[in-house]
């Protein structure tokens, strides 16, 4: 069966222009819910529908501009021979991935891979028209609908109830079509109307032995003798004018006889992917909008992992789920984003990345905390955002994700290949870490650093005010601690010795503020290494902001990153 090689998109929806090259195999295109996924999926459903025609409407085409026409184009590889028949001599070609429209030249045909396009154009007359494209000088074709049946494109969206009925171009008709070959009863239209006899006498024969239409009968009969009309015989039947057995009144339905279209979203989608694999085998095209919808993580994955085992069955799907991102082979994975006018792929080298921060890639700015503390902080930020009216960091598509300490700097190098934009929070306490910033400022990450050689909680301890510094101790002390053992730990860090009472915070002196910031950043036993703990000391902090000195390495980091995420 064919396999999708090139699609090129005009003027469609929110898209426009747009081209990528496929592999033979699966194409999981992620990215935000505006970036155009499922527009993709829809093009490629569209120029190879089996369908007669399909509606169109003025908000299908980009921006609304009717005077633009939608274009849509299919290269396909792999033909067999009965599509080579019917295509005559409007063959192209593919060699060394680019598309060949000369095929008269020896040295061009060398090497060359047999393809062909077929476009799909509306005008503004909202009428979809679909041809043939040639090599160059050959006029093109209208191609029929019965013609792009062959390309055995099917397609699984929300939608999908019809899968189960012998309608149309569903995949179910098409299946029965294709094993209904090797049997001589097919289901034709004499058979059909045959069964509808059947149907219809089984319908009279239950309805006289239940009775259930005797008095209406009755009644209507005398009174028609009244008026003068003698009445033969009446009994309840079907009208066949109104209930024609046909194609699409044959559906699945369970072994209870419940229709399969009344399961659950995700037991028709599956049922339906199960149709389709059975029609492609071995070899087809398969379009799955959404693939997690209605389903646990785990099938969802399984339903990934089985599909990219098999050989032969080229898939393109699109999904939101971090899960399915988690299962492929990153080199499945493809990036859309939003007015892009192609596919973004991640390299194999980035498969720890993928699999380490997945919903990341689902984003367009990314906020790396550098260790649990500043990842927290960072969740903390995102909730006093909300909680004051200035919109969450999804809002802003924007990501938190914890670097894992040394780990950041090669995270952050990564998502900037990748094309996101980037901003760090991090200690300054560590010296290979420190030796690798001004490289990552010159990739374009912004850096919101800690003081040269602070850690995150040292850096707190410093730049807050008295008073907010008196309630992280007390948070401290919350945190399954005693207030005598915090000024155990911070004692052995004063310059000159206090003796310990129950109050002993409550008097500002730089010689405690000292002390409690080392020992709050002690990397052997920092306070705050939790993200839950990170995320509280945010609220604190934030709740006294402007109590803070604005010439505060802490007031100013807040106060940049704040600006950073409004640019987004």
């Amino acid at each position: 069966m064919p396999k999708l090689f090139h699609l090129h998109i005009e003027n469609f929806r929110g898209i426009k222009k747009f081209d990528h090259s496929f592999n033979g195999g699966m194409t999981c295109i992620i990215g935000r819910g505006d970036s155009g996924k499922t527009t993709i999926l829809d093009a490629i459903s569209y120029v190879l529908s089996p369908l007669y025609t399909i509606p169109f409407t003025d908000s299908d085409f980009h921006n609304c501009n009717v005077d633009s026409p939608i274009k849509i184009e299919a290269t396909l590889t792999e033909l067999t021979e009965e599509i080579l028949r019917k295509v005559g001599e409007r063959i192209r070609g593919v060699k060394n991935g680019e598309i060949i429209t000369s095929m008269t030249s020896p040295e061009v045909q060398e090497g060359v891979t047999e393809a062909i396009t077929i476009q799909l154009k509306v005008e503004k007359d909202l009428e979809p028209e679909w041809y043939l494209l040639g090599a160059d000088g050959i006029e093109p074709k209208p191609i029929r609908a019965s013609e792009r049946e062959l390309f055995n494109c099917f397609y699984i969206s929300e939608y999908n109830d019809r899968h189960f009925t012998l309608s149309k171009g569903t995949p179910l008709s098409s299946l029965f079509k294709q094993k209904a070959e090797k049997k001589k009863d097919v289901l034709n239209t004499e058979l059909i109307a045959e069964l509808g006899r059947h149907a219809k006498q089984g319908f009279e024969d239950a309805i006289q032995d239940k009775d259930v239409f005797q008095d209406v009968i009755n009644a209507i009969t005398e009174n028609a003798a009244h008026l003068g009309l003698q009445s033969t015989a009446v009994k309840a039947s079907i009208d066949q004018r109104e209930f024609l057995l046909r194609e699409n009144k044959i559906a699945l339905h369970q072994e209870d006889n419940v229709p399969l279209r009344q399961l659950g979203k995700g037991s028709k989608r599956l049922l339906s992917l199960a149709i389709q694999l059975s029609l492609t085998e071995p070899s087809g095209i398969i379009l799955i909008d959404e693939i997690e919808q209605g389903l646990e993580p785990d099938r969802a994955q399984q339903i990934c992992a089985y599909l990219s085992r098999q050989h032969g069955i080229q898939v393109v799907l699109t999904t939101h789920s971090q899960h399915v991102v988690e299962e492929l082979d990153c080199t499945y994975l493809f990036i859309k984003r939003h007015r892009s006018t192609n596919l973004m792929s991640i390299a194999s080298e980035l498969q720890g990345l993928v699999r380490k921060h997945p919903m990341a890639l689902f984003t367009k700015s990314i906020i790396i905390g550098e260790g649990a503390t500043e990842y927290g902080f960072i969740r903390g930020i995102n909730e006093v955002r909300q909680d004051t009216g200035k919109g969450s960091l999804s809002l802003r598509s924007i990501c938190a994700i914890n670097g894992n300490g040394s780990e950041c700097i090669k995270t952050a190098e990564q998502l900037i290949s990748l094309g996101y934009r980037v901003s760090l929070i991090c200690d300054s306490d560590v010296d290979d870490v420190n030796n690798q910033k001004d490289s990552l400022r010159n990739l374009g990450v912004e850096i919101f650093d800690c003081e040269d050689k602070l850690a995150f909680e040292s850096q707190l301890f410093k730049d807050c005010p008295w008073s907010t510094l008196k309630k992280l101790i007390e948070y401290r002390i919350s945190c399954d601690q005693t207030s005598k053992g915090v000024f155990e730990n911070v004692k052995h860090k004063l310059s000159s010795p206090i003796t310990y009472t129950e109050d002993w915070y409550e008097h500002e002196s730089e010689n405690l503020r000292t002390a409690i910031g080392v020992s709050a950043g002690n990397p052997k036993n920092p306070w705050f290494k939790k993200v839950e703990m990170g995320y509280d000391v945010a609220l604190i902090i934030l709740q006294d902001i402007e109590l803070f000195r604005k010439q505060t390495n802490l007031y100013k980091t807040i106060t940049a990153l704040s600006e950073w995420i409004e640019r987004s």
